[in-house]
C-alpha cells in the first residue's frame, strides 16, 4: 500500500455516501497510523488499579432494576 498525504485519504473518504462521522474517524485513525502512534509495542494487560475493583456491570444493573420495583 502507497503512503499518501491525509488531505487525499479524507478527499477518497468523502463520496456521497459516507456517513457524516466516517470521514473525520477515518483520517483521525490514519493520521495516528501514519504518526507511528501504534507501533508502540504491546507491554501487556496492565496491572489493575489500586483499591477495590469495580462491580460487574450486570450485577449493578439488576439491583438497580429490583430497587425500582420493575
Amino acid at each position: 500500500m502507497r503512503e499518501r498525504p491525509v488531505r487525499e485519504a479524507r478527499t477518497a473518504l468523502s463520496g456521497p455516501d459516507a456517513a457524516p462521522f466516517r470521514p473525520p474517524m477515518v483520517v483521525t485513525t490514519y493520521s495516528a497510523v501514519a504518526a507511528g502512534f501504534l507501533e508502540t509495542p504491546d507491554t501487556g494487560t496492565p496491572a489493575p488499579p489500586p483499591g477495590p475493583l469495580p462491580r460487574p456491570a450486570l450485577e449493578v444493573h439488576a439491583k438497580t432494576v429490583a430497587a425500582s420495583g420493575a
